[in-house]
């Protein structure tokens, strides 16, 4: 075999597990899902015994309020439903405005310091009352009939956890079109793995999950990773409900994004090889083949992507020069690096945004498979609240 022959047979097999990355694997549970019987849900289990709702919360005194509104809202109708705020060591006014809000459907917990989000999480787990705990973020917000939906969901006795449906927005209060791209493609992914059984993710925005079945969660990792993994692991579903309607917040900025991405994938990556029995095609074949297809061989997309320019760059190099091949790198650079920067512009370019939201999603990658490959990484800490990320970003 020649150099040129290896160079484009290795770029040939970075394109395509690109492709399958981002197209292939939708393309492939399309299919399934038309010539394999799904899953037929049941509604003939027992009904929801009282639900908490778990937010956590760390200096969101600004927020905190609306936020509490809108879970009480969601409980209104609902036998047994009740809110939760943990605060997580919070130094402003969060616990003042929780304590001034009359209302005994609402508890309110302070730890003892700034412990993380999981562990901040594990103290208020000890004191839930109800069947069903709904883990949610203090900026975000439950659609109409949210816990209608999740009730819905869990009314399958199979069914051990309950993923919601994601609507992100940007601050100035419209949903966005550039980085919810991805995410719309994501929730896809997800619909069609629920309705085949194979589903093993779910958002923290608001994940449901039955309370007999929480496990000790590290605090490295965050409960939207470990939480589905650990419901399947048991032998139960999760299912993913589009009627529970979640607004959540996206990153008002491209930098807050890649570090948001960054820290998601390094997580994500230490939380699923915590489950190394999950990957065993031999042992979990359906579950095994939506994770590795989902979200490892996803995460690794940066390796394809850097593999695709290469063997491109190299191919160049040997049959035009190399003086060819450092311009049409330096041209790549330039050209990603605007496509990223127009993220940032009101009605950006179709072509390059559709480029900036795949280069900043494989930066994000990059960044968090260094992460998860230097060790362990930091607590699982709540996202600042958008004016003191706004300031840190200045």
């Amino acid at each position: 075999m020649t150099p040129l022959t290896a160079i484009i047979l290795i770029g040939a097999i970075a394109l395509l597990s690109s492709w399958y990355v981002y197209d292939g694997y939708l393309r492939v549970l399309r299919i399934a899902a038309r010539g394999v019987r799904g899953m037929v849900w049941s509604s003939d289990g027992p009904p929801v015994q009282g639900v908490t709702i778990l937010i956590t919360a760390h200096n969101e005194g600004g927020s905190i309020e609306a936020r509490i509104a809108n879970a009480l809202e969601s409980c209104s109708g609902h036998s047994g439903a009740e809110v939760l705020v943990v605060s997580d060591g919070s130094t402003d006014s969060t616990a003042e405005v929780v304590r001034g809000i009359q209302d005994p459907r609402l508890r309110f917990h302070e730890t003892s310091a700034n412990v993380g989000k999981t562990a901040a999480q594990n103290e208020g787990l000890e004191l839930v009352e109800g069947q069903v705990v709904v883990f949610t973020d203090a900026d975000s917000s439950f659609g109409p009939g949210f816990l209608d939906a999740v009730k819905q969901g869990f009314l399958d006795a199979r069914v051990g956890l309950v993923d919601c449906q994601v609507l992100f927005q940007q601050g100035d209060g419209k949903i966005s079109e550039n980085q919810s791209r991805y995410w719309r493609f994501e929730q896809s992914i997800r619909r069609i793995e629920s309705d085949l059984g194979i589903l093993a993710v779910a958002s923290g925005a608001g994940l449901s999950i039955r309370r007999d079945l929480i496990q000790p969660m590290r605090d490295d990792v965050g409960e939207d990773c470990l939480l589905p993994l650990q419901v399947v692991e048991q032998g139960f579903l999760v299912r993913h409900m589009k009627d529970a309607q979640v607004i959540d917040r996206m990153p008002d900025s491209t930098e807050g994004e890649l570090r948001a991405r960054g820290r998601m994938t390094a997580r994500n990556i230490r939380g699923t090889l915590s489950h190394r029995r999950l990957l065993n095609p031999l042992v979990h074949p359906g579950i095994a083949f939506a994770l590795w297809s989902h979200k490892l061989f996803r995460w690794l997309s940066p390796l394809w992507v850097t593999a695709i320019v290469g063997s491109g760059l190299a191919i160049t190099g040997l049959m035009f020069g190399w003086e060819v091949a450092v311009a049409v790198f330096g041209l790549v650079i330039v050209v990603t690096w605007c496509s990223i920067r127009t993220l940032r512009a009101s009605r950006p370019l179709p072509g390059l945004s559709v480029l900036g939201t795949f280069s900043l999603a494989n930066l994000g990658f990059a960044m968090g498979i260094v992460k998860s490959i230097r060790g362990t990484g930091p607590r699982y800490r709540n996202r600042p609240s958008p004016t003191a990320q706004a300031q840190k970003d200045r």
